[in-house]
């Protein structure tokens, strides 16, 4: 039912890419002369355009791509929203895992791979979660939320204080949206996220629970909201363990 309502929704209609807003060229005040390198990111905002009829997904990927010259004058806010606001995005339903269908949307994509070179990726992927948080809008922003999430946690690595904040982000998140759909692919990245930060307790806590692991590696996105499956005890316990141990690995010093 959900990939029918998806197919219903997107019909014919494929956002491509080619459209960029260009801030000015800044000016020495004293030679009145463009500043060299200092405008080298000077994109603040990149659209992408509409094109109507229906594309084979290959065409569809590659058209998705942002033009190199294009990419390399983007802010890095910029790539993020990019990214964020990436065509195929929504496509991430047609896969029943969410990390499989991100890998598959954003296969060879070249503005998460852009991202890679920022070395302020990590600040302003945190600072983008922060700020969703505070949008009126939240709730019919959440799957771009959860992308973002995603992202973020991918980031974050080796970096300890701001692997807490962002479990800290999330958690906050999630107790200001009970109904959130997204609720166990959130939990899922939390738990990833102590693993990386290699966090002993919760660690252990996975060695010794059966249904830890399988949660983490990839949680089923759909299998969770059937009205039975979603209260059974394997669905809902892991949620309450790694909220337990997100608390804990938060206030840590």
């Amino acid at each position: 039912m959900k990939k029918l309502i998806y197919f219903l929704l997107v019909g014919f209609v494929f956002w491509g890419c080619n459209s960029e807003n260009e801030s000015d060229v800044l000016i020495d005040p004293e030679t009145g002369m463009p500043i060299e390198n200092v405008t080298q990111y000077s994109i603040e905002n990149y659209v992408y355009e509409i094109i109507l009829g229906p594309i084979p997904p290959t065409e569809r990927r590659d058209a998705c791509q942002i033009p190199v010259e294009t990419l390399k004058k983007m802010t890095t806010q910029a790539v993020i929203q990019a990214i964020l606001d990436h065509p195929m995005q929504m496509d991430i339903f047609l896969y029943n895992r969410f990390i499989q269908g991100f890998n598959a949307v954003y296969k060879d994509n070249n503005a998460l791979a852009e991202l890679v070179k920022r070395g302020d990726a990590s600040e302003l992927l945190l600072a983008k979660l922060v700020e969703s948080f505070l949008d009126p809008n939240y709730p019919l922003l959440s799957f771009k939320v959860i992308v973002l999430e995603f992202v973020a946690s991918q980031y974050l690595k080796g970096d300890l204080d701001k692997m807490k904040v962002f479990v800290e982000s999330a958690l906050k998140h999630d107790n200001q949206n009970q109904t959130d759909l997204f609720k166990d692919i959130r939990f899922m990245l939390i738990g990833r996220t102590m693993l990386a930060a290699k966090y002993k307790p919760f660690i252990i806590a996975v060695e010794e629970n059966q249904f830890l692991q399988p949660y983490l590696d990839d949680f089923d996105q759909f299998a969770g909201y059937e009205p039975i499956g979603y209260n059974s005890n394997h669905l809902t316990q892991p949620i309450i363990i790694i909220r337990d141990f997100a608390n804990n690995f938060i206030n840590e010093k």
